[in-house]
């Protein structure tokens, strides 16, 4: 199959003319196939010396891959935000920006959904427990770097206020539903204002 550059434009500006994107992505797909056919058959007939129609079919599967991502940016603002400011994030605890790269990619599509909300639930509720402990005069302290008095006055503290320390620590305050509907109504509200 040759195509020439006659048929590349005339694709393109048939594309242009397009307003429903269904058709016109099946239209860019069809194109991107008649491209990349082009340059398998010149690879497989014999000596490949490219020529200019090799030239613009690589170039617009180039062009539009690239506007296939830019356009993927546009249509995700809200999701393209998140992912800078979570690549901040790990930037400045990792110091590194293609390693922090690398660590949210990871972290983003091997770790599910639903743990995410587990870790974000014991995260919040070990915010409680420090809370707890910062309200009632206790030092957040490993045990064993506390002195025996510290030890004797957190336990009586803790003695004290048994059920405000229990829901604290053992029942925790947060639970994995409560946080999923909180973040749900949060998401929605803030795509509401988009």
């Amino acid at each position: 199959m040759h195509l020439t550059l006659d048929t590349y434009i005339l694709n393109i500006v048939s594309i242009t003319r397009v307003k429903n994107y269904d058709t016109f992505k099946q239209m860019t797909m069809n194109t991107i196939k008649q491209a990349l056919e082009r340059i398998k058959w010149r690879f497989e007939n014999g000596k490949f010396i490219p020529n200019d129609n090799d030239c613009n079919a690589l170039n617009f599967i180039v062009d539009w891959i690239n506007n296939e991502k830019k356009q993927i940016v546009k249509d995700n603002v809200l999701l393209t935000k998140c992912y800078v400011l979570l690549l901040e994030h790990e930037t400045i605890k990792f110091q590194e920006v293609n390693f922090a790269s690398k660590q949210l990619n990871k972290k983003l599509h091997k770790v599910d959904l639903e743990q995410i909300f587990e870790e974000f639930r014991d995260y919040l509720n070990l915010l409680e427990y420090q809370t707890f402990l910062k309200k009632h005069g206790l030092k957040i302290n490993h045990p064993a770097e506390m002195t025996d008095e510290e030890r004797l006055i957190e336990k009586n503290i803790l003695k004290e206020h048994q059920a405000e320390f229990m829901r604290a620590t053992v029942t925790g305050k947060w639970t994995t539903e409560q946080i999923k509907l909180a973040i749900i109504n949060q998401l929605t509200e803030l795509i509401k204002l988009k």
